[in-house]
């Protein structure tokens, strides 16, 4: 690691001051700030991940260190966010959700667990080891899993791990992306494909669904790594609660019918130019060099493997351009499959006339060009595809034409998966799909099934992961607007097309303004971010006015992402050929061929409607490929002056890292790199990461740019932030110093399986053999007395050999190495031993390696390696409680406990009871910190706390017992109105389900309510105000909830009044307020208004809920962008006992001046 980057030594967080300061959050610091004595002031070290640290620091602590030079990442870990749209703050309360949507807890079935932050395999293991099983294909941002639970005494064991954060029930409603977050409509009929947890639950499935009276229509067996299957069945409206309920199911979504995505392209990405087709070899500089097995002709007798075959899913295949009239197989096609009746073992021998999308498709990769002037590649202006030479793997989906019967009749689900088993076990490792489902961004079963075969190409157990295959996918025609993106296009493991003009003709598409050249997206490409927050598509292909065959003879224009897809697709196939024929590679990796083709993207500054996006942009990706941008001469395997390294590896865990030095010997080539991976499918977490791994690139001056940290072409310096939404992370450096640079591939979260990932560097630059140095672990604690060991690992980097000698600065004691020098790749032993009293407190050693230069004698390669020791002299002395004082009253419902520190201490025990023996724990927190901000507490409770220092020697004395009593709650039966005079009461909870727009519950006095109380109340109101924030507001759901409250069960009749006023600006659009009680279990509805009411008193009935205890009330302001407001105030709680009769004024006879609803 390198020091100055990451922070190894031990950190004790101590408070400057005992002053109140917010709840602390997690983040990930990846530097240091400029002061390391103020970060030793500052920070929590609450975890050590290797290659980075979690802190847990407060947002004013926060601030402090990142305005000392700090970099900070916020890891949102309270945040979870499920792909069917629903998200919470798991500090505060679920959603609401419909109750025939609901299940409790307890029972058997799936349940949400939230991790306290990234990933360790163990935690997984050790909740797996109670008896759970983990569902492999979910993982929701952050940090949260899906695991099958078979009984409540299980859960509350998982629930008191450390490690775990929050657990929750799976509910039926989280299992189906829905536009609203209601009840699912009562009328019509669904055609759904649903995913089981198993196959060994999936009879029980199959005969729960037969006992309510529902067919299925197919069931698909899963792919080994997932194992679960999938059924495909149409219901009426009214049973998809019963279909949600059943807890085997664990996704439902509808089935949407694909569409198809309706001069050559050639130069411009070979050459980087368009100038036309003079019919030169140097227009195509690329393909004169590659196709090198099958030759400039295409021959049938090619041995299998040995050339590029190309699978292609279309409509028919027929042109003289693909040798037709010599039958099949041919020249040109390998097989052609018949599939239009759901049989891809239909092999045909000749071309059918049909449908011309096929032909067009196939066409721009490996059309022959027989019809404009033959084979030979110089002929005048020869329409040949861009990978002329591979040969292709045709499966016909039409039985009409443009029907893809073989995705709408069939299942799609099938055929995808039959098509690349087929074409697979044929030799290809490339297939190009120019169809797609309009899905407004979501991740869908199609996009499961290509990520979990590019995952894993052999469906076999045993052998490990085998990613040789890429599927290229057209993103879709349906234009600019955002998230428009189609499926199968979402997927994160295929390369996804956008379509910029081809720069031949000029001329625009209808509602596009110039420049409409190839240095603009086409407005019609569809752009992302998709539905999980990845930037859609991956790179941008030639489309517009590129000329193709036609179905039967001639050519046709192509336009459409159908015709930018395939573009690429040829440059897959190139690459492919170039990396087995000229660098020896057989069996390249799908991710090694991605990360070539994106990191030759150029940037186009016109991305319509707006210019100038980030890269990687939603409407660009990557750019536009121009393969002279990794390779500029490819006959010659290191390129002249413009060339491409590359390295592979794989993380068995979250922290681990690579370091690769990189060589740039000229500015004048600039620096690209990219970092592509594999990502296992997440269908239920709507495609997010589950394996995220890290990008950072650091210059001989120590400038770090951080993957996919851009400002429109070029890269960041000193990036702020990691990118834990894509499997593609780059860096673009425009004039990079000469010198060694370094190279990070970081581990940020490795949830599932080793994770095997693929790093390309392009310019004038050259990889540098060595060694790496990892000394472990990265922080040790050590009672004097005892010895202090430590691992240190020497790895080989390129095949160096050399002996490295180890040394050993900045310890206390006496070092010894159980072998030094260590050949790589092996390790020693370092042994501290020695230690006294006199040694304690923190030390950080630094661990060095000296190694001969085998290019360059007399010059070492030295490495080094920073640990952190923290010696203690024996146990830690007794801590003194400050606050809250003993016997203080009227304290804080979340107290903030404070206490001196304790000599010698590491962490402390806090503690917290009902009684002052402790016998009832109510709050138990380990920090290292002197102070804790504790659970909220019952109003009025009397309590006792006490806290218990320890540090590697053992446990210190326990501090003496204070006791304290929380103030009152605000609202309480027959008490006070809760007013808003002075903001929002602190024992209220404000709650943002939209991740921080803006939008949520203030008071009238605040900014964000730009109106006063309208409401039949005085002074201040609580409220909620969308139009403050514009004609630009983004959605909004903000939630107000009450502090838990008891009802009697004596209690005769409870009422709830409050002074209401709520304004919509669009009667039944997705706006609305509501009000609802929380029973202990789940949230009940009692009001919701989707129009507008006048300001009026508001009374709602509570006494069915008579005897209940941790009730909660809440008020739910959400809606779909800019509308009006919502606010209520003077909110009271009136109970009768049983007996006692109502006056007059109570009872609700109206009052003079008022309003009142009843519910």
């Amino acid at each position: 690691m390198r020091p100055s980057h990451l922070i190894t030594g031990l950190v004790l967080a101590a408070l400057s001051s005992s002053a109140e300061s917010s709840p602390a959050e997690r983040y990930l610091l990846h530097r240091a700030p400029d002061d390391g004595d103020r970060l030793l002031e500052l920070t929590t070290r609450i975890e050590h991940y290797g290659a980075f640290q979690v802190v847990e620091l407060s947002i004013e602590q926060a601030r402090e260190l990142s305005a000392s030079g700090g970099s900070l990442q916020d890891l949102r870990t309270h945040r979870l966010r499920l792909g069917s749209g629903w998200s919470w703050d798991t500090r505060g309360i679920e959603p609401a959700i419909p109750p025939e949507l609901s299940t409790p807890w307890g029972r058997p079935g799936l349940y949400l667990v939230q991790l306290r932050g990234p990933v360790r395999r163990a935690d997984l293991e050790e909740i797996e080891s109670l008896g759970a099983r983990r569902l492999l294909s979910a993982y929701f941002p952050n940090f949260g899993f899906l695991f099958w639970f078979n009984d409540a005494a299980t859960l509350d064991t998982a629930t008191s791990l450390s490690f775990v954060q929050w657990i929750g029930v799976y509910q039926p409603a989280y299992k189906m992306v829905a536009e609203k977050k209601e009840r699912p409509p009562r009328k019509g009929r669904y055609r759904l494909r649903v995913k089981i947890v198993d196959s060994e639950r999936l009879p029980s499935v199959l005969a729960g669904l037969n006992a309510l009276g529902l067919d299925v229509g197919a069931t698909i067996p899963a792919h080994h790594y997932l194992d679960t299957p999938t059924i495909e069945l149409e219901i009426p409206a009214d049973r998809l609660p019963d279909l949600l309920s059943l807890p085997e199911v664990w996704w439902v979504e509808q089935i949407v019918p694909p569409v198809l995505l309706s001069e050559t392209a050639r130069e411009i990405h070979q050459a980087g130019v368009g100038n036309g087709c003079s019919g030169s070899l140097a227009e195509v500089p690329v393909w004169a060099d590659g196709i090198t097995a099958a030759g400039p002709a295409p021959r049938s007798d090619a041995t299998p493997g040995s050339e590029q075959l190309v699978g292609v899913l279309d409509t028919t295949f027929n042109s003289p351009d693909f040798s037709c009239s010599s039958g099949i197989p041919n020249d040109t096609i390998f097989k052609y499959v018949d599939g239009s009746s759901c049989d891809i073992s239909n092999t045909v021998t000749s071309c059918v006339a049909g449908h011309a999308h096929g032909s067009g498709s196939a066409g721009v990769i490996l059309g022959n060009g027989a019809q404009s002037g033959g084979e030979t590649p110089t002929e005048a202006c020869a329409i040949k595809g861009g990978a002329f030479g591979a040969r292709l793997w045709a499966l016909r989906c039409d039985s009409s034409p443009g029907s893809l019967d073989c995705l709408n009749s069939c299942s799609s689900v099938t055929t995808l998966a039959d098509f690349f088993q087929a074409s697979y076990a044929d030799g290809s490792r490339i297939s190009n799909h120019s169809w797609g489902t309009p899905v407004g961004g979501s991740y869908t079963t199609d996009s499961e099934q290509l990520d979990i075969w590019a995952y894993d190409n052999d469906n076999t157990t045993g052998n490990g992961l085998v990613q040789e295959y890429l599927w290229i996918t057209s993103a879709g025609n349906t234009g600019s607007g955002a998230s428009s993106i189609y499926s199968p296009s979402t997927a994160k493991n295929d390369i996804s097309a956008a379509a910029f003009y081809n720069g031949v003709d000029g001329s625009c598409w209808p509602g596009d303004s110039a420049p409409c050249d190839a240095s603009k997206i086409v407005i019609y490409s569809s752009r992302g971010p998709t539905s999980d927050g990845r930037h859609g598509p991956d790179v941008a292909g030639a489309s517009h006015y590129v000329q193709t065959p036609n179905d039967t003879s001639g050519y046709q224009n192509f336009p459409g992402t159908s015709s930018s897809a395939p573009s690429l697709t040829a440059l897959v196939a190139l690459i492919r050929d170039w990396l087995q024929n000229v660098h020896g590679l057989p069996a390249p990796s799908g991710s090694l061929m991605k990360a070539l083709l994106l990191n030759s993207g150029e940037y186009l500054p016109h991305s319509f409607p707006t210019s100038g996006e980030d890269l990687p942009g939603t409407a660009q990706g990557w750019g536009r490929p121009n393969l002279q941008r990794i390779c500029n001469d490819w006959t010659n395997p290191w390129c002249s002056t413009v060339r491409s390294v590359w390295t592979e590896g794989a993380f068995g865990g979250t922290g681990e890292s690579n370091a690769i030095p990189i060589s740039v010997d000229s500015s004048g080539a600039g620096l690209r790199c990219l970092l592509a991976w594999m990502d296992p499918p997440n269908l239920a977490g709507g495609g997010a990461l589950i394996n995220d791994l890290n990008l950072r690139v650091t210059s001989p001056a120590d400038v770090v740019y951080l993957g996919n940290d851009f400002s429109g072409a070029w890269s960041n310096s000193a990036g702020i932030a990691f990118d834990n939404r894509n499997n593609t992370e780059g860096i673009r450096v425009q004039s990079p110093e000469t010198g060694i640079w370094t190279v990070e591939v970081l581990a940020g979260n490795v949830a599932i399986e080793d994770q095997p990932w693929s790093l390309v560097c392009s310019g004038n630059v050259a990889l540098t053999s060595g060694y790496f140095l990892n000394a472990e672990p990265d922080e040790l604690a050590a009672c004097a007395s005892t010895d202090a060991l430590y691992t240190v690992q020497v790895d080989s980097l390129f095949g160096y050999a050399e002996p490295v000698a180890l040394s050993l600065s900045g310890h206390p004691g006496v070092e010894g190495f159980s072998v030094n020098p260590v050949t790589p790749s092996s390790s020693s032993t370092l042994t501290i031993s020695g230690l006294s009293a006199g040694d304690a407190g923190p030390h950080t050693l630094t661990v060095s390696g000296e190694g001969n230069d085998p290019e360059n004698p007399g010059n070492p390669i030295l490495r080094t390696d920073d640990v952190a020791l923290t010696v203690y002299a024996g146990q830690p002395g007794g801590a003194i409680l400050d606050q809250p004082a003993n016997g203080a009253t009227d304290v804080a419902f979340s107290p903030t406990y404070h206490w001196s520190a304790a000599t010698e201490a590491a962490e402390y025990l806090v503690e917290v009871a009902e009684d002052s023996a402790f016998n009832v724990l109510v709050d138990s927190a380990t920090v290292t910190t002197t102070s804790y901000h504790g659970i909220p507490l019952a109003g009025g409770g009397d309590y006792w706390w006490r806290v218990t220092p320890s540090n590697t020697c053992g446990e210190g004395i326990t501090s003496s017992v204070f006791s304290f009593t929380v103030q009152t709650s605000t609202l309480v039966c027959n008490g006070a109105p809760v007013t808003f005079e002075d903001g929002i009461p602190l024992d209220w909870t404000v709650v943002d389900h939209t991740g921080g727009d803006g939008v949520v519950w203030a008071t009238t006095a605040s900014s964000n309510c730009g109106i006063p109380n309208n409401t039949n109340g005085s002074g201040e109101a609580a409220c909620a105000d969308s139009d403050a924030a514009g004609s630009g507001a983004p959605p909004f759901d903000t939630e107000l909830v009450s502090p838990p409250f008891d009802l009697e069960a004596s209690t005769g009749r409870a009422t709830l009044k409050t002074a209401a006023y709520y304004r919509d600006l669009n009667i039944g659009s997705n706006d609305r307020f509501e009000v609802d009680i929380w029973n202990g279990a789940s949230w009940n509805n009692l009001l919701t208004w989707d129009e507008s009411h006048q300001p009026g008193d508001l009374s709602l009935e509570l006494s069915s809920y008579a005897g209940t205890s941790g009730l909660k009330l809440r008020f739910r302001y959400s809606g779909n962008g800019f509308d009006w407001y919502a606010q209520v105030d003077d909110v009271t709680l009136t109970c009768l006992r049983t007996g006692v009769f109502e006056d007059r004024f109570e009872s609700g006879e109206e009052k003079p001046g008022h309003r009142e609803f009843t519910q």
